[in-house]
């Protein structure tokens, strides 16, 4: 019986016969990968709600429309904040930024409670330069880039107290604009 065994499993071994590899299939995946542009964010103008008078509420509006109270002086000149995005048409990213809350006076963390204005950041995007009919949208947003990039215009609120030291004000730190691919 040992003998037969032995013939039988040589038998076997001659034919070819694999028991192992009779039900199998392949299948091949292709593997590949897409080289995205450099994003490039740019700073076209800063955020200047330019001479405001104490006791107002200050409103730059982004898509440049309705904007109160801002730039009363003779020569006083406000302006929205631009950004643009450049990269790879059709790409989607991520847009994040902070959102300080105050300006002081000189840009000062330890003035008094007169030298410290409330700011509420309002941002606004399209992906084209149609800065009127750009919408709010929030940090962690996730746009498409348009053929010509994606466009940002920053505003906001002020809140300017009766008693408000005059001078000079601005945020403690800039508001930086982060983008990156999805």
């Amino acid at each position: 019986m040992k003998n037969l065994f032995i013939i039988i499993v040589f038998t076997l071994a001659l034919v070819g016969i694999d028991f192992t590899m009779a039900n199998a299939q392949d299948a091949e995946v292709t593997v590949s990968a897409s080289v995205l542009g450099t994003i490039d964010v740019q700073n076209v103008s800063n955020v200047n709600f330019g001479d405001v008078a104490r006791g107002s509420t200050p409103y730059l509006d982004p898509t440049g429309v309705a904007s109160t109270q801002v730039g009363i002086g003779t020569g006083s000149a406000e302006s929205i904040g631009h950004v643009t995005v450049g990269g790879s048409e059709g790409a989607e990213v991520t847009i994040t930024w902070n959102a300080p809350d105050e300006l002081t006076l000189d840009g000062d963390p330890t003035v008094e409670t007169n030298e410290i204005m409330a700011f509420t950041l309002e941002v606004n995007g399209l992906d084209s330069d149609d800065q009127s009919n750009s919408t709010e949208i929030n940090t962690g947003a996730t746009p498409t880039l348009g053929s010509t990039g994606y466009f940002i215009w920053i505003g906001g609120d002020l809140t300017v107290g009766l008693e408000q030291t005059t001078g000079a004000y601005q945020t403690e730190e800039p508001v930086t604009i982060t983008v990156n691919y999805n």
